[in-house]
């Protein structure tokens, strides 16, 4: 699909590839696209708010700035394969919910283990 092509060139870099936005330098952010309305979309390609760059006609075609649309529009009805979603930031976070709660299980298994072990146990000494 052409309009995936131009967004990942383009818009990737700060809308993520799934266009869920993100953090940008200097304390930017750019804003979720999903979802958006198109015109609203065809827009910002035209006018460049905040930290974006200006996309003209003579930049990007108007049939090409279409394009990226459909792409957009096409990833809402696109199902995330993979598990959780997470917010589509992508697989940074997910890698890191899977090893905080993969090495935090397993310390709690150490733990639990220790505490049950023969050596812990104490007999109560009659007197």
């Amino acid at each position: 699909m052409r309009g995936g092509q131009i967004f990942l060139t383009n818009c990737t870099a700060c809308h993520n590839f799934a266009g869920s936005g993100g953090a940008m330098p200097n304390g930017g952010y750019a804003p979720k696209i999903r979802g958006v309305d198109p015109h609203y979309v065809y827009e910002a390609m035209l006018s460049g708010p905040q930290n974006m760059p200006v996309f003209s006609n003579g930049n990007l075609p108007p049939d090409a700035k279409r394009d990226v649309i459909a792409y957009l529009e096409s990833l809402e009805e696109t199902p995330e394969y993979g598990g959780f979603g997470m917010g589509g930031v992508g697989p940074v976070s997910e890698g890191m919910f899977a090893w905080v709660l993969g090495i935090g299980s397993c310390v709690g298994a150490a733990i639990w283990i220790a505490a049950h072990t023969t050596r812990t146990k104490k007999d109560k000494v009659e007197a």
